[in-house]
């Protein structure tokens, strides 16, 4: 077509028209792109192609046909290279039910099958590709894949899925803004950046939150973000706004694989801190930078990728200072940021900067010789050309015998590096082991104080086992003599009160023929002893002064008060008991004290009465 704007008025509208397009679909804008020199008809006329009629739509259309044909106009991409793959339920959980717990393990577990199966497809093909999952009880809630793949190349790798509890959706990934790509350019994965080409340091902190931060090689800082979901892609475009990236550094090792391929597409210097970098570190080193330069640090991951980028500054900080100040010395027009590129790459110092040195022509201007004309000159030459011509055969010689040298300095160099290499791996190897010993020598010290800690606290529960153990055999003892009836537990209440009675009736269950202490009996009255009576009681015990009309109600219904001080009370794991028989000589001794005290009573009255009488009779005389 000549314009691709027929087929729809807006970015929106194109993208929903290429939607509908099947993956391997390209469509060519055969005018080149948008403002772009000549018409439909200047670039048939151009290329041999009869000019189409601007009333004709067939005519048109053949003339755009033929000059695809013939390499002409731009393709239009509304996508990246890149395809979405989700894998999730297709189904709500609801509230629940008896069948729920099954229900969410099959949709789970065939979440996790599905995305295994994604995922082995995707490595049997090659095919490059993040992978985000979402755990669950029984499987995956959700996996997602983020594939450096167009859709085309997934035809036939990858199907969407509609099931009745699971589906797998596959998504193109849009570009901002619509390109047009000539023919004749060759494609790449991801364009050229735009800005100059200036080296930078990139940190990552890979996840679900992916924290990106972007510094210049002398730590000036250009982005600072974190967001969720953020893919190699997604980051290689925001890079390329930026610069040209030089160091990718992460702030663990090893390397996650996310940080080792983005450094790969990137074509940059992956850099890999000796150790892990504890929270503590990346703290220091992130409040002196962002107190320096007046940044904001939103979350940790925007912390962890800056703490890596610095790390990655730090390691070649020495050599950027070198390369600045051999260059300051040289006084030359030289780029120092190429320099340190170079020298980050491998390349020595002297040799970097000789590289990056500007070229300047050396024009040797011959001046035109007279030609010998005697013999004598011309032995002369003679004899200089053949000790010319011995140099060249020495110079020759020199640069075979150093061209042998160096062949085997390049195999002494392989030879170094496949050592330092495998010492690296042993290195490694040997943290690693390091790390595992000491961690389990932490786990050991743990467990040996946990153990200290459970057997001080099993000593003290088996003191307090013993404890109870002697009590209990202490109560059975008592309980025997109670059996026998050689003692009487009395059930103490406190205070002689409707509360107290009935604390008392809780704790120590208090029944017919049952004698009771009270160890404060100022507080009752006539209807708390009733109370005490309806139990069927057979004794009371005070300690203290019990109020008359108490006394009164208790000696109508013949229940025995008995003072404390008149027993031997003993105590026992908190139950007082005396001797039986020392009690019952106490109710039996206090039973006839108050049949006497009542008799002398009904004596003191009958006298009383005589007396009122004689006296009467004395004044009616």
């Amino acid at each position: 077509m000549d314009n691709v704007y027929e087929l729809a008025n807006d970015l929106h509208g194109l993208r929903n028209f290429f939607s509908k397009l099947p993956g391997e679909t390209r469509v060519i804008q055969v005018t080149g792109v948008p403002n772009g020199s000549g018409t439909l008809q200047q670039k048939a006329v151009l290329q041999g192609v009869k000019p189409p009629s601007k009333i004709s739509p067939i005519e048109e259309a053949s003339a755009c046909a033929r000059l695809v044909e013939k390499g002409v106009g731009a393709e239009v991409q509304v996508y990246e290279n890149e395809v979405k793959i989700l894998v999730c339920r297709n189904v709500s959980l609801g509230a629940g039910g008896s069948s729920q717990t099954r229900y969410r393990r099959r949709i789970h577990t065939t979440i996790r099958n599905i995305a295994k199966k994604t995922e082995d497809a995707l490595h049997g093909r090659g095919v490059d590709y993040d992978l985000f999952t979402e755990e669950a009880d029984f499987g995956l809630e959700r996996a997602y894949f983020h594939v450096y793949a167009s859709r085309a190349q997934l035809q036939g790798v990858i199907k969407p899925i509609r099931g009745r509890y699971v589906k797998l959706k596959l998504r193109s990934v849009y570009k901002n803004k619509i390109e047009f790509i000539p023919l004749n350019r060759r494609r790449t994965l991801y364009p050229a950046a735009k800005k100059p080409d200036k080296p930078l340091i990139i940190g990552v902190d890979p996840g679900t939150n992916c924290g990106l931060a972007i510094l210049t090689l002398n730590a000036s800082p250009l982005y600072l973000k974190s967001r969720k979901g953020l893919t190699r892609g997604e980051i290689i475009r925001i890079v390329m706004q930026y610069g040209t990236p030089l160091i990718v550094g992460a702030d663990v090792t090893p390397v996650p694989e996310f940080v080792s391929k983005l450094a790969t597409m990137l074509n940059a210097v992956l850099f890999t801190p000796e150790s892990i970098l504890e929270a503590s570190e990346k703290r220091e080193i992130t409040r002196i930078y962002t107190g320096t330069h007046q940044i904001r640090l939103r979350d940790s991951h925007a912390r962890d990728a800056l703490a890596a980028a610095l790390k990655a500054f730090q390691h070649y900080r020495n050599k950027f200072e070198q390369v600045e100040g051999e260059v300051r010395r040289l006084e030359a027009p030289i780029a120092v940021e190429e320099v340190k590129a170079l020298v980050v790459r491998g390349q020595p110092i002297q040799r970097a900067i000789e590289a990056v040195s500007p070229k300047q022509d050396e024009e040797e201007s011959e001046q035109p010789q007279d030609l010998p004309k005697s013999a004598a000159e011309i032995e002369e030459y003679e004899v200089k050309l053949k000790s010319l011509q011995d140099k060249i055969a020495f110079y020759k010689e020199q640069s075979k015998q150093l061209k042998a040298s160096n062949e085997q300095l390049v195999n002494e160099e392989r030879q170094l590096e496949d050592t330092v290499q495998q010492l690296t791996k042993t290195l490694e190897a040997l943290r690693g082991r390091e790390a595992r010993e000491l961690k389990k020598e932490r786990e050991y010290q743990r467990l040996t104080q946990e153990i200290i800690t459970l057997r001080s606290e099993l000593a003290k529960e088996r003191d307090a086992v013993q404890r109870l153990e002697k009590r209990l055999e202490t109560l059975r003892y008592y309980r025997g003599l109670e059996s026998k009836g050689d003692i009487v537990f009395l059930k103490p209440v406190e205070t002689f009160t409707k509360t107290g009675l009935e604390k008392a009736y809780q704790l120590y269950d208090i029944k017919r023929g049952d004698t009771i202490l009270f160890l404060d009996a100022s507080g009752g009255g006539a209807s708390t002893a009733e109370e005490v009576i309806r139990r069927g009681v057979k004794a009371v015990v005070s300690k203290t002064t019990m109020a008359h009309q108490a006394n009164d109600v208790f000696e109508r219904y013949g229940v025995s008060i008995v003072p404390y001080r008149a027993l031997r009370v003993e105590w026992v794991e908190g139950y007082p008991y005396v001797e039986a028989e020392e009690l019952n000589t106490a109710i039996h001794t206090g039973a006839e004290f108050t049949k006497r005290e009542r008799d002398e009573n009904l004596l003191d009255i009958v006298e009383a009465y005589k007396r009122e009488r004689r006296r009467n009779g004395q004044r009616a005389l």
